[in-house]
């Protein structure tokens, strides 16, 4: 999520609720632009 917004966070908290542990990766800015193109926050921000 490049923008994180309400959605998102009910999102993870929804997926957390079904079970015990939620693992969420993060990718970098390289691996974003791969496949997305150009992310709207940089890493440092």
């Amino acid at each position: 999520y490049d923008m994180v917004h309400f959605g998102h966070a009910n999102s993870l908290r929804q997926a957390k609720a079904l079970g015990n542990y939620l693992v969420v990766g993060v990718h970098t800015d390289e691996e974003i632009s791969k496949h997305k193109g150009p992310p709207v926050f940089t890493q440092e921000e």
